[in-house]
């Protein structure tokens, strides 16, 4: 490394770091920064951020802001600014920063490497940055929608003077969604509003307008264009995922949506064109969401809305997790991209990306043993993948992965999504859940997933709708039958990467030559408790150390039956 120290000052570290909080990624290609007649790329600007006191003497010290500061600096976001500091949540998302300098400490001398363990080099991940985003809505909604006191702001003290009458009816209102045990303490982890903050908070750092809380990529007719690194806005269809609030005692899953027109949407519950031969267009809303905004603007002035370790998007109506969302859940087909399981993959922008990970490096991975290897990769041209990324892992891996509990109580099929060739890997699966005493248990029993069958191709299992002559009740037994055997064609919502006839999908791909395609693989039907916690350990069952495990996407399905005692039948979408 070039010696950064002789630029150092006030003015410059001033510069830097609102750098490294809109760049996300301290070793993302193509971000640099000049300095004299010198140029350094994010990793020695990460350096500076461990810099030891010692070492800079009295060089004047500049702290980037933090997301609490950035909501105060908006005149628009007060109750929200006071609502992170009064609930304790904005000290408790913050990263624990010991744990990060030890973390860049330790694979130092990795930065800049580019393991290959798979047949592709990808760039090693030496350092990793934590961090939250908040769904905020403003004080005028706050207003509108619930009758809370508009905020009397005194500059001089940075502090709302009549804070005692917005607080109390935030409790009446936080009361009547969620249950308020303890009313009067704002900290406490049953107290209504402290639930209602956690859950507008989600672990992971994203910005809307970087494309990592959605990823448009292979959906059905859109094509990224040739540069993936700017993809294409002319989006087709409607793109979601889901993510796990941060109240820890329940989970709740908030489903963020981009329609074609680029809006984003909280918790929007669609009906779609989702015949056999339809367009998966939107044909109108079970419900319409909250609409959310990727930048916060006041009468014309842009507020910074993005800090080193978070970020914040104002919303347009109060987001409650009440009896309504949980009506839609009951009968929701919840499919999220591996990634998303993965909160640093967001924080440190990752997604759509190559790269390869320490085995300490995800928050969600636990009991990873040293010969694990874990490479991320984007879809070239002719892989078919669900959103674009896969994580590839190899070596004699073992490690133990969270997924989330489902909002409700209720029977839920779990599945996989992959595709299968000849240098896929055999795994042992096995089911383990707690409870909310941390007693251990399991909730389905152990699977042999052998991904390199080509299962979907051989002994004319699985036929092509068009072999079918897409007739609706053919093709419908042909899964029925599939699904008894514990398959699935890949659905149909998404193609072949870099495909120019991106109207061409997935499921009709299972039958390519040197491969069985992308399909599903049912794993267990298990009841799910949303107070439960939930993980799935891999093991590896292979003899070549280069065999790969490959996670694309995981469905979570609710069990419903019709009047008739058959199984619900989903579309093929």
């Amino acid at each position: 490394m070039r010696n950064l120290y002789k630029h150092i000052g006030s003015a410059f570290m001033a510069a830097l770091l609102p750098l490294t909080a809109a760049a996300q990624s301290p070793l993302e290609s193509g971000h640099s920064i000049m300095v004299g007649d010198d140029t350094y790329d994010m990793t020695d600007i990460w350096e500076i951020a461990f810099v030891d006191k010692a070492t800079l003497g009295s060089t004047p010290q500049v702290t980037a802001p933090s997301v609490v500061e950035l909501l105060k600096q908006a005149p628009n976001m007060r109750i929200w600014a006071k609502l992170l500091d009064a609930t304790g949540w904005g000290a408790k998302m913050m990263p624990d920063a010991k744990a990060e300098k030890a973390f860049a400490e330790k694979y130092k001398a990795y930065a800049g490497r580019y393991p290959n363990n798979t047949g592709t080099r990808t760039p090693f991940q030496a350092y990793r940055r934590q961090g939250f985003t908040l769904f905020a809505e403003t004080d005028e909604v706050f207003n509108k929608e619930w009758g809370v006191p508009m905020p009397v702001y005194d500059e001089a003290t940075q502090s709302i003077t009549n804070w005692e009458a917005i607080k109390q009816v935030l409790n009446e209102q936080c009361g009547k969604i969620y249950s308020n045990l303890k009313p009067g303490d704002l900290i406490d982890k049953d107290n209504a509003v402290n639930i209602f903050v956690a859950t507008h908070l989600l672990n992971s750092n994203m910005q809307l307008a970087n494309n990592s809380a959605v990823r448009h990529a292979t959906e059905y007719g859109y094509t990224t264009g040739e540069n993936i690194n700017e993809p294409s806005t002319n989006y087709t269809v409607n793109v979601w995922d889901y993510y796990r609030t941060a109240w820890p005692q329940e989970s709740k899953l908030l489903k963020i949506t981009q329609t074609p027109d680029g809006q984003f949407y909280l918790n929007r519950f669609s009906k779609y064109d989702n015949g056999l031969k339809g367009t998966y267009l939107e044909t109108g809303t079970l419900q319409e969401g909250i609409l959310a905004h990727a930048r916060n603007e006041v009468d014309g002035s842009v507020y910074n809305n993005v800090a080193l370790y978070g970020s914040y998007h104002p919303i347009d109506d109060i987001l409650s997790f009440n009896s309504d969302y949980a009506s839609a859940m009951k009968s929701e087909r919840v499919r999220m991209d591996f990634t998303t399981l993965l909160p640093e993959i967001a924080s440190n922008n990752l997604r759509g990306k190559d790269a390869y990970f320490p085995t300490d490096y995800f928050s969600t991975l636990t009991n990873v043993s040293p010969d694990t290897k874990i490479q991320q990769l984007y879809a070239r041209k002719g892989w078919v993948d669900y959103q674009g990324d896969e994580l590839l892992v190899t070596g004699n891996y073992d490690f133990t992965l969270e997924v989330p509990a489902m909002p409700n109580d209720g029977s839920y099929e779990l599945r996989i999504g992959y595709s299968v060739n000849g240098v896929r890997a055999k795994s042992l699966l096995t089911f383990i859940c707690k409870d909310e005493a941390g007693n251990q248990g399991t909730w389905g029993e152990p699977l042999v997933l052998d991904q390199s069958e080509p299962v979907m191709a051989n002994d004319c299992i699985a036929k092509k709708d068009a072999d079918l002559n897409y007739d609706e009740t053919l093709c419908a037994e042909n899964d029925y039958a599939l699904h008894k055997l514990g398959y699935m064609k890949a659905p149909a919502y998404f193609h072949v990467a870099g495909d120019r006839t991106a109207n061409y999908s997935a499921r009709a791909e299972l039958g390519r030559s040197y491969n069985g395609g992308n399909m599903r693989r049912v794993l267990i039907t298990s009841k799910m408790s949303p107070r439960k916690r939930y993980y799935i350990r891999f093991q590896s069952l292979n003899n070549a150390s280069r065999a790969q495990l490959h996670l694309d996407f995981i469905e979570f399905v609710p069990r419903l039956v019709d009047v008739a005692g058959e199984p619900y039948r989903e579309d093929v979408w």
